[in-house]
């Protein structure tokens, strides 16, 4: 009787182990895209706009500084930077050290949740900049997601989007 639970046991692990498997190679996935995705997004608007800046929207955490700058709100980008690179951080940590304390789990998700705060922010203003009042639209869509779809929300209206006023 003790080998049937025991195969059982394993089929169950096993299927765990696969799942989480299988989730974080989408969440890479779903990272890379929403990187291009933004950085594409970012060049555009950064030409439509006049802006310098064609080469530097592919710098990582930089190209968040990039959208909330032409969002007309500095302040949102370096928050979104900065906060975006302390979660990759901590995440990057989290892997090496899985025995991570509470403390610096709690600063993990804080950061996370201030980084969707901002990105959200930025993302509704160029949304309406872009196309108007239906901009909020758009931005319950992406809380709605928890920010899935707003790299692509940015990529449909990068080249709508107009002289955003501060």
């Amino acid at each position: 009787m003790g080998g049937i639970s025991v195969l059982l046991f394993l089929g169950i692990m096993s299927f765990i182990v696969m799942f989480l498997l299988v989730f974080m190679i989408i969440v890479i996935i779903y990272t890379t895209v929403s990187y291009i995705l933004e950085s594409l997004s970012a060049r555009r608007i950064g030409e439509n706009l006049q802006y310098r800046c064609s080469s530097s929207s592919w710098i990582p955490f930089y190209n968040k500084y990039l959208i909330g700058k032409m969002a007309g709100s500095e302040i949102c980008g370096i928050i979104s930077g900065f906060f975006s690179f302390a979660a990759f951080c901590l995440t990057a940590y989290f892997f090496y050290d899985t025995d991570m304390p509470v403390e610096i789990f709690i600063i993990l998700l804080a950061s996370l949740f201030i980084t969707f705060i901002s990105d959200a922010v930025s993302a509704h203003r160029l949304y309406k900049s872009a196309i108007g009042d239906y901009g909020i639209i758009l931005t319950v869509f992406t809380v709605l997601t928890l920010g899935v779809l707003r790299p692509m929300f940015i990529f449909a209206i990068k080249s709508r989007v107009h002289k955003i006023e501060k």
